[in-house]
């Protein structure tokens, strides 16, 4: 029996093989860019400060009280 392939389509052998390839394109999903041969997800976060800190504009800001010391010649008493 006669076999035949499809159009554009060869025969060879027992497969049907296409006349030419070409390469694969590469597509990445959106909000992504394709870089290095890879997607890469550009992700905006919100910033969240750690338990205790202040956040200041783009920083996180940690208020702690200042050390209690006396000049020299003089002793801390209680906490004046």
């Amino acid at each position: 029996a006669n076999k035949i392939c499809p159009p554009g389509f060869n025969l060879s052998g027992q497969q049907c093989m296409a006349p030419e390839s070409t390469e694969l394109e590469s597509t990445c999903p959106p909000n992504s860019v394709f870089e290095n041969g890879k997607c890469k997800v550009i992700k905006n976060i919100d910033m969240v400060c750690p338990p205790g800190y202040t956040d200041s504009e783009d920083d996180c800001v940690l208020y702690v009280a200042p050390a209690k010391e006396c000049p020299p010649n003089f002793i801390l008493q209680g906490l004046r």
